[in-house]
């Protein structure tokens, strides 16, 4: 006679084969339960790296020229709403920078790409890690950081990597922190 002990083994030795033998049988059958996934980001570093892109430093500049040549030729009220623009734009860029206002520049250059992006990572949804009003609408998402690769579509050289680094570590300033700093 088989002790209790032998005759479990036996049984579950026997289980685990004839389940081997049939297709599927303890594979895991896929749910709609998987966690979502979602794809977060720092904005103040894809707003920098779009910031001193090659692409935005050109066009700021022959944007700049347009500008000075207005002065030069005396068309002062384009050379006022030029520069009012460009002031404009720059209070922007402060406050995606050392704030945490959303980088749309940056996220309407990258709109091509975004899709392919969060497909690649398996995200569901690209939220900036400073929108806790958002992040609340997904509790029980898994977050993963694009921030290095949506920065990365920038092309940024190693001193841009260097700024990045330091960016990450400090905390955003308030939009009114940053406007009483400016000039």
């Amino acid at each position: 006679m088989k002790t209790p002990k032998k005759t479990m083994t036996w049984l579950l030795a026997a289980a685990v084969g004839a389940c081997a033998t049939l297709p599927g049988a303890l594979r895991a059958v896929p749910t709609n339960d998987a966690p979502e996934q979602i794809g977060v980001y720092d904005s103040r570093v894809v707003a920098y790296a779009w910031f001193t892109s090659e692409a935005h430093m050109r066009a700021l500049q022959n944007r700049i020229q347009t500008a000075r040549a207005a002065k030069a030729a005396g068309e002062t009220n384009r050379f006022r709403a030029l520069s009012a623009e460009l002031a404009h734009e720059q209070m922007e860029g402060h406050l995606e920078v050392f704030g945490s206002a959303t980088p749309t520049n940056a996220l309407t250059a990258l709109k091509e790409r975004l899709p392919l992006i969060l497909q690649k990572c398996g995200a569901t949804a690209l939220v900036s890690k400073w929108d806790e009003d958002t992040l609340k609408q997904h509790p029980n998402a898994r977050q993963i950081d694009l921030t290095d690769i949506l920065a990365g579509e920038f092309h940024p050289n190693d001193q841009q990597r260097a700024m990045i680094a330091s960016i990450k570590r400090a905390k955003p300033l308030s939009a009114r922190e940053i406007i009483a700093a400016e000039p």
